[in-house]
């Protein structure tokens, strides 16, 4: 999947964090308010797959739903093919493989800290069900 911030050129705006699930929103707003134009401020993708990871910590405590999944670091993520990037896309997954009861998987969050903004992910598989 792909994740690109695009969000105001300037102004209070442009400090904003974005949320691990996506939706879809659309918002007509009427022309009388005066916003700044949005561009491009930040992409998570490029690097050769480096620079993906540099922005997001992983979380590798336990669920704190207390579901049936072990949260591992980064390292053990990579090693176990549970995640991976490329400069232009990144995989996050789980342990498909083991039929332990907690199998390992990946949650991320981001380093960076937004209050506002618009997110845009190109997300080629979710889960379901």
């Amino acid at each position: 999947a792909s994740l690109q911030q695009a969000g105001p050129t300037s102004g209070p705006q442009a400090a904003m964090r974005p949320a691990l699930s996506v939706a879809l929103l659309f918002c007509f707003l009427p022309s009388s308010l005066a916003l700044p134009p949005y561009g491009l401020q930040e992409s998570y993708l490029g690097g050769g797959g480096t620079d993906f990871f540099s922005k997001w910590d992983f979380w590798a405590a336990a669920d704190p739903s207390g579901g049936s999944v072990e949260y591992v670091d980064q390292e053990t993520a990579i090693g176990a093919g549970i995640a991976s990037a490329t400069a232009s896309q990144a995989y996050l997954g789980m342990d498909m493989v083991s039929t332990v009861a907690r199998r390992k998987s990946v949650r991320i969050q981001s380093k960076a800290i937004y209050n506002a903004g618009l997110f845009v992910a190109d997300v080629q598989h979710a889960p379901t069900g």
